[in-house]
């Protein structure tokens, strides 16, 4: 039976697929998703996980043996590649063709890279995925010179995360005060008190031009 195909096993997706069975849906499930990693939460990407206080297990939405008492099949490591409506088929890069009744897409964002000369430097990184996090958590060691572009939430949780480590931590930021899409001007003053409270330097109303390094 085709059932209710999801395209992203990420965290959306994986919760959509097991709030279908909470709320008694019967039928065939199937998540299709890039990572390799079972689905999980991607909060602590940026808060515990990074820190190294949690572990990928504990960051799972289920265990692997309750995605198949669930009845939920999980293609990982294997993304979609095309979507045909007229069929309600969804093709993957394995070559399979799964068909569907009902369709969720819950692929997520990206990451808007730097594009910059320098920017394909080893010690540039960006936090989409768990992969992400492992590798920048391996750098936050003590007197680490950390540099973040964007003073959004995730940019100062890493912040936040780098000074806990005994990093020096500055934030570029293009505007000219932090969260200035998401909260008011005095909560904004307010965060950034706090951080340069702990010893995060920022710089606003300016952007990253290049990188210069070796290697």
């Amino acid at each position: 039976m085709p059932g209710v195909v999801i395209v992203g096993a990420g965290h959306a997706g994986g919760r959509t697929a097991l709030q279908l069975r909470s709320k008694g849906y019967q039928g065939a499930i199937t998540l299709i998703g890039e990572e390799t990693e079972f689905p999980y939460e991607r909060p602590p990407l940026s808060k515990d996980f990074l820190l190294g206080n949690r572990t990928s297990e504990s960051c799972r939405l289920a265990q692997p043996q309750q995605w198949n008492e669930l009845d939920i099949t999980l293609s990982l490591g294997n993304p979609a590649t095309s979507l045909h409506t007229a069929d309600r088929v969804v093709r993957t890069k394995n070559g399979q063709h799964v068909v569907y009744d009902n369709l969720v897409i819950a692929t997520g964002g990206r990451c808007r890279k730097l594009n910059c000369p320098g920017s394909e430097l080893k010690h540039v990184f960006e936090l989409r995925d768990i992969a992400h996090s492992r590798r920048i958590g391996d750098h936050l060691v003590p007197d680490a010179r950390i540099v973040i572009a964007g003073g959004g939430f995730i940019g100062l949780e890493i912040a936040a995360a780098g000074i806990s480590k005994g990093c020096k931590v500055t934030v570029v930021e293009v505007a000219d005060r932090l969260l200035g899409r998401v909260v008011t001007e005095p909560i904004s003053a307010r965060v950034l008190d706090i951080h340069e409270h702990w010893g995060v330097k920022f710089v606003f109303s300016d952007s990253i031009s290049h990188f210069e390094g070796r290697g």
